[in-house]
């Protein structure tokens, strides 16, 4: 967990006024870990725990009179890689006052809705205009006086790419991939960027049968998922003529390299030159089926 480094303009609650327990799984004692290992689609996160506010102190440290100071405690989850989650998934919220100081806020998440990771965001937000504030207290609703953040990440920092499980009807509305099992997100003629920032693929959610197939890692789905993948990303970098058949040229874990290694494990024997030729004029059918191929062994 960290506090977020924000510069509020009034007052705001410092840490040593708010009690709060870690973030424990439900039904356990031990403390939520920063990576969920082994993670699928089909595990679902039910997180737990306690929040109390020195109420009196607070309304001191802000001078707010105690009676009038009203707040709430919101707790916002999104999910998917970047600064903030590509998807918010939902908002709860808690009165607190002098009476009721203490809340015990309870997640749980269908696993079907996440993808890279879970964000978690705990805020302490002003409920009410206070009568009679201070020169330097907050005064208006929704003023955010403390703030803490908690990252769960879902896949290893060594997975090859993300790959996020998402509705296409909300996310790629009037697309016409919109109906498709998956998409795969990649950016041809960079082969020096890092794998994991040129390529994402996302998965159908509103495919509920292939969805269904891929969570439980059907061999046959996710042979051709990833031969249609990896069969992308090599066909459309060798495309471009300015990509060159020398590792040296590439450094680790950049798409330049992971191409030459495909290339060598599925095509030994032959240059770069030799399949662009196959992929443009000879025999693409054979170029695909090698593909395929490979991922029945499981080189990738």
């Amino acid at each position: 967990m960290k506090m977020t480094n924000i510069a509020f303009p009034y007052l705001s609650i410092p840490d040593n006024l708010i009690t709060k327990s870690h973030w424990i799984q439900a039904g356990s004692t031990s403390e939520a870990k920063t990576l969920i290992d082994n993670w699928d689609y089909q595990k679902d996160v039910r997180l737990i725990r306690t929040v109390r506010l020195s109420f009196s102190e607070i309304a001191e440290h802000l001078s707010i009179p105690e009676d009038e100071l009203r707040l709430k405690i919101c707790i916002q989850y999104g999910t998917g890689q970047g600064r903030l989650p590509r998807l918010w998934l939902g908002i709860t919220s808690y009165d607190v006052d002098s009476t009721n100081q203490e809340v015990q806020p309870e997640l749980f998440i269908s696993g079907s809705k996440l993808s890279s990771r879970v964000f978690i965001e705990t805020s302490v937000v002003l409920a009410a205009v206070p009568g009679n504030p201070g020169p330097l207290s907050p005064v208006n609703f929704g003023n955010i006086v403390w703030n803490e953040s908690f990252d769960i990440k879902l896949e290893p920092d060594d997975s090859l790419f993300p790959v996020e499980a998402i509705s296409f009807n909300s996310m790629f509305r009037g697309k016409l991939f919109q109906y498709a099992p998956w998409y795969l997100q990649f950016e041809p003629g960079s082969p020096q960027r890092d794998i994991s920032n040129a390529v994402r693929l996302y998965i159908n959610t509103d495919n509920s049968d292939f969805f269904e197939s891929f969570i439980k890692k059907d061999s046959h789905i996710i042979q051709s998922v990833m031969a249609s993948v990896i069969g992308q990303i090599v066909y459309y970098t060798i495309a471009n003529n300015s990509f060159v058949d020398d590792k040296t040229q590439y450094g680790e874990n950049t798409v330049g390299s992971y191409v030459l290694y495909w290339v060598e494990q599925y095509f030994p024997q032959s240059s770069i030159r030799n399949i662009r030729d196959m992929t443009e004029l000879l025999d693409p059918g054979a170029f695909w089926a090698t593909i395929y191929a490979n991922m029945d062994k499981g080189l990738y």
